[in-house]
């Protein structure tokens, strides 16, 4: 059976079987002699047998284990929400063709949480939302034949029957004007 991840909570239904298991195991109500920690970690698959033990001497209740995971993360900047909120803000900005620099990362969370991050935390945050760094490319301008041309007029009368006010129509174009795009990272989905 496939483990855990090493360092990651383990869900409330297998803490459940392994908490029967330590039962079973502490009443004595098993043929089975070999109900080892070893054997109940492989069994719920957790990394290690050390897990079942420590949940054998301590506190198990839903709420014990809640304040335990908050001491855990005492030194954490945001909170799960806010970064859901962040990783968010990334992704819309991604998708809508703006800037998603880390200096723009920066400026956002010193502008709204009033915090001011290393770039060693965007890095583990990057990581934990499956967001990574990207390269920016240089766009090559392409030739308009005839043909496009047409088509771009077309295109046009198409949009002017439709009686819309320039306010309407959104343009995107993800354009570096003043910075080589050489070197300039961004910030986007993992695998997009």
């Amino acid at each position: 059976m496939r483990r855990g991840i090493s360092g990651k909570p383990t869900p409330q239904p297998k803490v459940d079987q392994a908490l029967q298991l330590l039962e079973q195991r502490k009443r004595k109500k098993t043929e089975d002699d070999n109900l080892t920690y070893d054997a109940i970690a492989e069994t719920i698959g957790v990394w290690s047998r050390t897990t079942p033990w420590r949940w054998n001497h301590q506190n198990m209740n839903p709420d014990a284990r809640e304040q335990r995971l908050k001491k855990r993360v005492h030194n954490q900047l945001l909170s799960t929400k806010a970064e859901e909120i962040v990783a968010g803000w990334l992704v819309h900005r991604h998708m809508s063709f703006q800037s998603t620099t880390t200096q723009d990362l920066q400026f956002f969370l010193s502008d709204v949480w009033r915090i001011e991050v290393k770039k060693s935390w965007i890095s583990k945050f990057l990581k934990r939302n499956h967001l990574s760094y990207r390269s920016v490319g240089r766009a090559t301008p392409a030739e308009l034949n005839a043909s496009s041309q047409e088509e771009a007029l077309e295109f046009l009368r198409e949009v002017h029957s439709l009686k819309k006010k320039p306010s309407q129509i959104l343009c995107v174009d993800k354009t570096s004007l003043t910075c080589d795009p050489a070197t300039l990272k961004e910030i986007a989905p993992t695998g997009r």
